[in-house]
């Protein structure tokens, strides 16, 4: 018994050691910087339309995708939304980012709650710009 112990503290203590140590540090893909870039710049529309704040919605869109999204918004008191990045597609210096979003509006004291899967088409790949909305925008309520 006494054997069997020092036996599984010498195998522990050497062990431990070969599991420790420097791991190699990975570098995140060309992809993935640009995809991370388009949705920093939907987080920061999602931002804007919350204040709605004009003049900021057009620092990060195209002028198509700001009348996308000035054409389509709606009046409300206060919102909240929340956008959770679901894929990502890269084709040249077009990038379609489908966001699932889910939102609550108020307006004249009533409630709105929707969800939807939004594909937002960005143009450029050193600094993003929202040009289009292709589907579930969730800049059109509260319905």
């Amino acid at each position: 018994m006494k054997k069997l112990a020092i036996l599984s503290i010498v195998i522990l203590a050497l062990l431990i050691p070969a599991c420790g140590g420097k791991k190699e540090v990975k570098r995140p893909s060309p992809e993935a910087i640009i995809i991370k870039k388009a949705f920093n710049v939907a987080q920061e529309i999602k931002n804007a339309y919350l204040r709605k704040d004009r003049e900021a919605l057009k620092q990060y869109c195209t002028k198509e995708g700001y009348l996308t999204i000035i054409s389509s918004m709606k009046d409300f008191d206060s919102a909240t939304l929340n956008f959770q990045l679901r894929w990502a597609d890269i084709k040249k210096d077009k990038i379609i980012l489908y966001v699932y979003w889910k939102g609550t509006w108020w307006l004249r004291g009533k409630m709105y709650e929707d969800t939807g899967l939004a594909a937002f088409a960005f143009r450029g790949t050193t600094t993003p710009r929202l040009s289009d909305i292709l589907r579930a925008s969730p800049f059109s309520n509260p319905l």
